[in-house]
């Protein structure tokens, strides 16, 4: 148990008029808390103890040292130590008590002392540090920095930093005043010197391990920044060498602030003012030119992704790095391997302008002196400088004006094109015998064997150069959206023409080998094309090793150029003229329309070849698992599965394991290779589309290379490939709509190749997405007289439905509404008039987003009066207007004018709601206005009326036609009856007469008798005798004897004959 301690007579001590001065027996009193609260202090003694210790710092201040060693260790103790308990309630009684004691530690900051301020610094730092393994962690460190929050700790310790910044401020003059000039950074003489010049003080160190505890916190570091922390006490440590703990420690504490969401714009203000940027700069260029070791080029690192962090989205901070030196460093760093080859290209082209452009840059700059003892090695510390000193510059590049002027003169964007350069890149990236085309930055052995410096092997690895590659077609593409011009003048759009061709090549031989389909592409004939595609034999890409990397490389390299082409394509920025100079250079004089053409066929043919691919596979991997079960099954009945030995189970079960894995394998590589054809074609056409756009000789162009037949025999839809297909299929319109209208030659191609069909049918089936952009395209075609009849016979193979027909159903009401909002701010012009004539009123109105607008548009070319009498059949909806679609046609006709007399009547509205009378020429065209839409609106209710009332009658017709039709079916089957009893009663004679006839008939041959002898007579015996005697003679044959029941009775009964 701790030994209680006598804390009363302690102050008494103090206190006591007879033992005020009595200064060894204050200490001994201290020492004896020191002894026995090694373990911690308890909280019931904090606020004894801190009375002590005001005491304490009041005869330190006022020049008795002595009581600093054991005031010193009770400081340390009470944050290395955890606060004891006698009794369960001792910390909630005792929370106002420690508060009050971190204040008390607090005020020791700014003591005369060194050793108590770093006593004080420590201890706060460790408090604030709540220990893991301790229970309620969190709620403690919670109450920890509310106590801190409560005291002055951030301003003492800001006050304290200060003084130690003018102290540096001294070291630093002094340490310059006794360096010799042969010995300073930057002479002929100088060696790294890292670890030469004044040294932070402990004190200095400890302070400024408390800065980074509470730049932590929102609050405190908040507080600090407010009370110049950075600018004041921190960044004036970068004056010491590189070496010394607190050069990191302060990059740390800037780490902590820029990175705190609550802190971040205040830190990155505070630090991007001139001061702190030349110190950046300062520290920077001594680690790039004396930073070897590991643990200095981490520190450089760092201190390059707080500036990157800095400079984020801010053009007034670039201009302040602009000035300070700080772009120049970037530039010079970024690209100075590259920067010889460029130098060297220069001067065998004779582009010596650009050469004195960089000298002269270099000289102001004085690069030369500053990278003479620069060394940069492959190790990865190095290669991370690499990248960020190239973001910082693309950063810097596309933020500012001023950088953009610092970076044209030094190359900048000729640097990064060396990465473009397929040829270069694979010869150097795999040791290739692959044999480089004359190209910009071709004419150097090696990239960095003379460039990198005397560290290191002078080489980037494998996944080293892929990712400069990759960085550089990110940087060029934030380059070129800024300001295209750059580019172009280093003729960078040429040589990445040659870049994706090249690479579209090996992908050819690479994915499809020796099975790609040899059909025909596209010549490459110019001189510049030539260079494109060789006749000669041409060494294939080595992809032995890793070949599956490598493809994806290669995949990423023809994404990243397409896009940049894409990007330098669309030329934003730049004036209308430069726009068409631009894209028919890169059209028409740099063969890119027919490239892209090439591009998007071979992509095709990819497609096609790799989707018939998968299904192989797919089948082939079924035959081999069928195969494999089969010589399983083989051996018959379940009782013969026994003899089959362990060995040969095991054979079979991995013979069908290896099948399902090659089958998922190639699946899988045959998929990533499907889709980035696919993605290289819907690039290609956008590409295409902002070349054509509003540029007639690209147009021309394009159509003569047969682009107009190629996209449009892609017009198909697949409801099934939908997510794949409708980007492509947009973009195609999208092309053709820039390519084919206004070029008589071209709208002739599409017409005769049944483009409007293909149109109106994927008009049918596509999302609504997609309706804008094909009922533009239809819109300016339409223009052509020519186009008018193939639009009207249209008829849907899937509905049977006609064009206008399909153009009233893609009508929407809902979205009259909207047009209203269009109305230009009146106060933007001068009168209501001028508003309503005004480009962007008319332009909305016209060819808006707004779909209506589009097929008013479309049915006015065609004809209102051609619309309603185009039909194909007869049953409304099958080629015949219904009588909804007649009243819609009708509507739509009048849709402009009811329009502009619905903001008329807005317009009115908001005028008499202010209190405004418009000047009299305004009153009249409004009521002009008002009036027409007065007569549309009754035009179009008699015409509406006279539909109903045709359809009315219409309807009454058909319904006496429906009775009429009727009454003659009755009538018909009532005579029809009539008839067929007539008919069935002569049958019935008629068949009654044939039997009796036929049955006397038969009766007669019987009965063939002589005549009947008179009553009362009768034939003797010798007659009868006779007569049979007599026709025997005759030789007749002997008659039937009549039965002798057949009398006269019966004969009668039969009827006459």
């Amino acid at each position: 148990m701790a030994k209680e301690l006598d804390y009363d007579r302690f102050i008494d001590s103090f206190t006591n008029r007879h033992s005020i001065d009595l200064h060894d027996r204050q200490i001994a009193c201290l020492e004896k808390i020191v002894k026995y609260r090694r373990d911690g202090l308890f909280y019931d003694e904090l606020s004894a103890t801190g009375q002590l210790l005001r005491f304490a710092f009041e005869k330190v201040e006022s020049g008795v040292l002595g009581f600093v060693p054991a005031v010193s260790e009770i400081i340390r103790t009470f944050g290395l130590c955890p606060l004891l308990k006698k009794k369960g309630g001792d910390s909630i009684r005792s929370a106002a008590h420690e508060e009050e004691f971190v204040a008390i530690i607090a005020d020791f900051l700014v003591s005369t002392s060194t050793e108590l301020r770093s006593a004080a610094a420590d201890s706060l730092s460790e408090y604030l540090e709540a220990l893991s393994d301790e229970p309620n962690a969190v709620v403690k460190t919670s109450s920890r920095l509310a106590a801190v929050r409560k005291c002055k700790a951030v301003e003492n310790l800001c006050t304290a930093l200060a003084d130690e910044a003018e102290k540096i401020h001294s070291l630093v003059v002094q340490s310059r005043a006794q360096t010799p000039n042969s010995e300073r950074p930057g002479s002929a003489a100088s060696r790294p010197r890292s670890a030469s010049g004044p040294r932070a003080s402990a004190t200095s160190i400890s302070l400024l391990h408390f800065a980074a505890s509470i730049a932590g916190d929102d609050v405190l570091a908040a507080n600090a920044i407010e009370h110049h922390l950075i600018e004041g006490g921190v960044v004036p440590f970068f004056a010491f060498p590189f070496g010394d703990p607190a050069v990191s420690v302060s990059v740390d504490i800037l780490w902590n602030c820029v990175s705190n969401k609550s802190t971040a714009e205040a830190a990155k203000t505070s630090l991007a003012n001139v001061g702190p940027l030349e110190s950046l700069r300062s520290l920077l260029l001594r680690l790039l030119r004396e930073g070897h070791r590991i643990r200095d080029k981490e520190i450089r690192n760092e201190v390059l992704v707080l500036t990157l962090l800095v400079v984020t989205d801010s053009t007034e901070r670039v201009d302040t790095m602009v000035d300070c030196g700080l772009v120049d460093l970037f530039l010079t760093f970024a690209t100075y391997t590259e920067k010889k080859q460029v130098i060297s290209f220069m001067n065998d082209k004779g582009l010596f302008e650009k050469v004195a452009s960089l000298q002269a840059w270099g000289d102001e700059w004085k690069w030369s002196t500053i990278v003479k003892p620069f060394a940069i090695t492959s190790t990865a510390e190095d290669f991370e400088m690499k990248k960020l000193m190239l973001s910082l510059s693309s950063k810097c590049y596309a933020l500012s004006e001023k950088a953009r002027a610092r970076g044209d003169a030094s190359l900048f964007v000729e640097s990064l094109l060396l990465f473009i350069d397929m040829d270069f890149v694979l010869s150097h990236l795999h040791n290739a015998a692959v044999t480089p085309r004359p190209s910009m930055l071709s004419t150097v052995q090696s990239t960095v064997d003379d460039g990198l410096g005397s560290g290191g092997n002078g080489k980037w690895n494998d996944r080293q150069l892929e990712e400069l590659q990759e960085a550089a077609f990110r940087i060029l593409r934030a380059v070129v959206r800024a300001d295209p011009r750059p580019f172009l003048e280093a003729d960078g759009a040429a040589l990445l023409l040659r870049s994706i061709v090249h690479t579209e090549e090996l992908l050819d031989d690479e994915e499809l080998g020796d099975n790609r389909k040899q059909e025909a592409t596209f010549d490459l004939s110019s001189s510049l094309a030539e260079g494109y595609r060789s006749d000669t034999k041409r060494e294939r890409h080595p992809l032995s090793v890793n070949k599956a990397s490598k493809l994806d490389h290669l995949r990423q390299v023809m994404k990243n150029g397409m896009e940049l082409l894409t990007i330098a394509c669309r030329l934003r920025g730049v004036t209308p003229e430069e726009k068409e100079t631009v894209r028919t250079h890169i059209g028409e004089k740099l063969n890119g329309i027919q490239i892209l053409l090439r591009l998007f066929h071979q992509a095709g043919l990819r497609v096609r070849e790799l989707s018939n691919r998968k299904m192989e596979t797919i089948v082939a991997a079924g035959n081999g698992v069928s195969s494999s079960y089969s010589g399983v099954l083989s051996y018959g009945r379940e009782e013969d599965l026994s003899s089959m030995n362990a060995a040969e189970r095991q054979r079979q079960e991995a013979t069908i394991s290896a099948a399902n894995a090659e089958a998922n394998s190639d699946g899988k590589a045959t998929a990533l290779a499907e889709t980035s054809a696919r993605l290289t074609r819907k690039q290609s056409v956008t590409a295409l589309a902002f070349l054509c756009e509003e540029n007639e000789e690209n147009k021309a162009c394009f159509g003569e290379e047969g682009g107009v037949e190629i996209l449009a025999s892609e017009l198909i839809y697949d409801e099934d490939d939908a997510p794949e297909e409708e980007p492509l299929v947009l973009s195609i319109v999208d092309c053709l709509w820039n390519a084919v209208p206004a070029l008589p030659l071209s709208e002739d191609k599409f017409l005769n190749i049944d483009g409007v069909n293909l149109l109106l049918s994927l008009l049918e089936v596509c999302k609504s997405s997609m309706h804008g952009q094909i009922l533009g395209f239809l819109t300016d075609l339409l223009k052509n007289p020519r186009t008018s009849p193939f639009v009207r016979q249209w008829q849907s193979p899937i509905s049977q439905r006609s064009s206008i027909q399909l153009f009233l159903a893609l009508w929407d009401s809902g979205l009259d509404e909207s047009l209203a909002e269009t109305m230009p701010s009146l106060e933007e012009k001068e009168s209501i008039s001028n508003a309503l004539k005004s480009d962007e009123f008319l332009a909305k109105v016209t060819d808006g987003g707004n779909i209506n607008t589009k097929i008013f548009s479309l049915l006015s070319k065609i004809g209102f009066d051609k619309a309603r009498i185009v039909s194909f059949g007869n049953k409304p909806g099958h080629g015949v207007l219904t009588a909804d679609e007649k009243k819609l046609l009708v509507r739509i006709e009048s849709y402009l004018s009811l329009r502009l007399g619905d903001l008329m009547k807005k317009i009115v509205t908001e005028l008499e709601e202010e209190g405004i009378r418009p000047v009299s020429r305004d009153g009249d065209y409004v009521r002009e206005k008002l009036t027409r839409r007065k007569v549309e609106e009754e035009k179009v209710s008699s015409a509406v009326g006279q539909i109903h009332a045709d359809l009315e009658n219409s309807h009454q017709e058909d319904e006496e036609r429906f009775f009429e039709s009727i009454r003659e079916v009755a009538a018909m089957e009532i005579q029809t009856g009539k008839n067929e009893k007539g008919n069935r009663r002569a049958l019935l004679l008629t068949q009654q007469s044939d039997a009796r006839t036929k049955r006397t008939k038969t009766i007669k041959k019987n009965t063939d008798l002589p005549p009947r002898p008179p009553t009362g007579e009768s034939v003797s015996g010798s007659e009868s005798g006779a007569v049979i005697a007599h026709g025997r003679r005759a030789g007749q044959a002997s008659p039937r004897v009549q039965s002798p029941k057949l009398d006269e009775s019966t004969s009668r009964t039969r009827g006459p004959l």
